[in-house]
């Protein structure tokens, strides 16, 4: 987001204390928020889902925050310890678990949560197994992070992964259907009628998850590049061109212009955000892309973002690349959805007097 707020003249700066303002008090205020809502769950060595209630180590939850957690605080610790915590929750047959540490119930493997949720492929929460160790190798620079959770990536992919992949009754042997997607999107319940943020938006599930499964793949393949596994980085990489051509072949809609499930689905932000940030859209139809992202953002939807959690993780990211692409608006939209002070934003969490983030 730095390039999106210097595109915008809005001054910012983080003193030594590490404490961040800007000359537009409401962004101050957000990341004083988002400071409180990341303090609030990485607390004795868990990574935990929400300030309000449950407080369960929530897979998802960590993989969604732990960049944000890493910029703000020094993580380096915390995260070795989530590493002994996935050695500890891997099954022998490479399935994960939705929460590490894991509990008893709808979290464990094989109890309610799983099966009532349509089974045991949900990469969105899985990336944990991913992301958190890349994420400590990136701000750290220690491939000692790789070498403890690379086998349990590399047995994921290979043996827990294919089990799920023909569920979907398709000829698309890529593809997933099962599992966890673009979890609580918007509803547009709390907008006023008639706002054009009075839109419920759809669970995104089955492009969400396969999105995030060549996102993995291509965290696998960058992982076993720095160990020097150069044989095992090129199965990752074909892995990942293999996704990418059944996620293109089965969801671009060539007369739209944008991915979507089938030709009565409206433009959904997350159906752009998630291939555009894990590198799923050919080349010649990147900036067509873009370009109808901000136009949904800016006009359609008023300036918001309209998304579920693994959408607004990468909306932003997304956006400012648009802008260093040259997109035209792409950084006066990611400026408007971090600005807003209406539903759904971060700023209006704020009127409502919250201190922290909502789940």
């Amino acid at each position: 987001m730095v390039n999106v707020v210097a595109v915008h003249e809005v001054r910012t700066s983080m003193p030594a204390s590490g404490t961040f303002s800007a000359s537009n008090p409401l962004l101050t205020e957000i990341e004083k928020n988002t400071r409180a809502a990341v303090a609030e769950n990485y607390v004795s060595g868990i990574i935990t889902d929400t300030p309000q209630y449950e407080k369960n180590g929530w897979t998802g939850d960590a993989q969604l925050s732990a960049p944000t957690a890493a910029l703000l605080f020094d993580t380096e610790r915390q995260f070795w310890k989530s590493f002994q915590d996935m050695a500890d929750s891997q099954e022998p047959t490479g399935e994960l678990t939705l929460l590490a540490p894991t509990a008893r119930g709808y979290s464990h493997v094989g109890q309610v949560f799983k099966p009532a949720n349509n089974g045991g492929a949900s990469p969105i929460w899985e990336a944990f197994w991913f992301v958190v160790p890349w994420e400590s190798y990136m701000r750290y620079g220690d491939d000692r992070a790789l070498a403890v959770t690379y086998p349990l990536m590399k047995r994921y992919l290979d043996d827990w992964i294919p089990q799920w992949t023909d569920k979907d009754g398709d000829n698309y042997k890529y593809t997933l259907t099962a599992g966890l997607g673009d979890w609580a999107p918007a509803t547009g319940a709390d907008a006023p009628d008639g706002a054009p943020t009075r839109f419920r938006v759809p669970t995104v599930t089955a492009p969400s998850v396969t999105a995030y499964h060549a996102y993995l793949a291509r965290i696998a393949a960058d992982s076993a590049r720095v160990l020097g596994n150069a044989a095992e980085a090129k199965h990752f990489d074909l892995l990942f061109e293999n996704i990418k051509r059944d996620f293109n072949a089965k969801w671009w809609d060539e007369s739209a212009g944008y991915y979507r499930e089938d030709s009565t689905q409206p433009f959904v932000q997350t159906m752009a955000a998630l291939p555009l940030a894990f590198g799923l859209v050919p080349e010649e139809k990147r900036a067509e892309l873009e370009a109808k992202l901000v136009e949904d953002v800016v006009k359609t939807r008023a300036g918001h973002e309209e998304v579920g959690i693994a959408g607004a993780r990468w909306i932003l990211p997304v956006l400012s690349q648009a802008a260093d692409e040259g997109v035209a608006g792409a950084a006066d939209a990611a400026y408007a959805i971090i600005s807003q002070t209406t539903y759904p934003s971060f700023g209006y969490w704020i009127s409502m007097g919250w201190t922290a983030l909502g789940e």
